[in-house]
Parts: structure tokens; C-alpha cells; sequence
């Protein structure tokens, strides 16, 4: 793995939530490395291939990009697009049962509005 793509690696692993490319983009630039916003989508996509971080791909909204590999399913605020990351306890189990069939991998988004924008709608 080149230098370029452990850095960007890290970022993703030491980051707090889930990144788009852009936000790792400026993150980067903000730690001074040198890369350019293509080479950051490229190398994404390639730690992605390669399984080292997971791509969740929210219809109407940019992709981002999770630390987390292993399978679980995100609470997503319709309001201000916080994503939450949650465990359903044994949901592919239940869905191998419910279907037949054997579940290799599965992206859950769980569309709510969050506390904050149920707060602040009710000003």
C-alpha cells in the first residue's frame, strides 16, 4: 500500500463518523497532504475494493465513506443528513430465514428525524 493511501486510510479510521470524499479531501489538505479531489475518490474506492472501509451509497445524497466494516445498518436524519451508525440483532439472520436465501452482504439506511431537527421544529 503506497504512503498516499495509508494516510488517507488513517484519516478514515481516526475520524469520528463518516466522511465523503470531499470532507476527506479537506481534511487532508488541512493535514498537509499533497493530493488532489480525484486521487482522493480514486483511493476511496480502491480501500473500499480492497475492504478496508465500507461505501454507503444514500440515494439523492453523496456517497460516504465508513470505518466500519462489518455488517450494520445507519439511522439517517431526513432533516440535516446525520448518519448514526446502529446494530440490529440478528437482522441477517432473519432475512436469510425470511427469503431462503444466503445473504452475503446487505445496506441498511433507517430514514428518521433526529432530536435536534424535532427540537428545533417545534420553536
Amino acid at each position: 500500500m503506497t504512503k498516499l493511501n495509508e494516510q488517507i486510510l488513517e484519516m478514515v479510521n481516526n475520524s469520528s463518523g463518516h466522511l465523503t470524499a470531499e470532507e476527506a479531501f479537506l481534511l487532508a489538505k488541512k493535514k498537509k497532504i499533497n493530493v488532489s479531489m480525484a486521487s482522493v475518490y480514486r483511493i476511496l474506492n480502491k480501500l473500499v475494493s480492497e475492504g478496508l472501509i465500507n461505501k454507503v451509497s444514500i440515494p439523492g445524497n453523496v456517497d460516504i465513506f465508513d470505518k466500519t466494516i462489518n455488517d450494520h445498518e445507519h439511522l439517517i436524519c431526513d432533516k440535516c443528513g446525520k448518519i448514526m451508525d446502529i446494530n440490529i440483532k440478528d437482522i441477517k439472520n432473519e432475512l436469510e430465514a425470511k427469503t431462503k436465501e444466503k445473504i452475503i452482504k446487505y445496506d441498511l439506511c433507517i430514514h428518521y428525524i433526529c432530536a435536534d431537527c424535532r427540537k428545533k421544529a417545534k420553536k
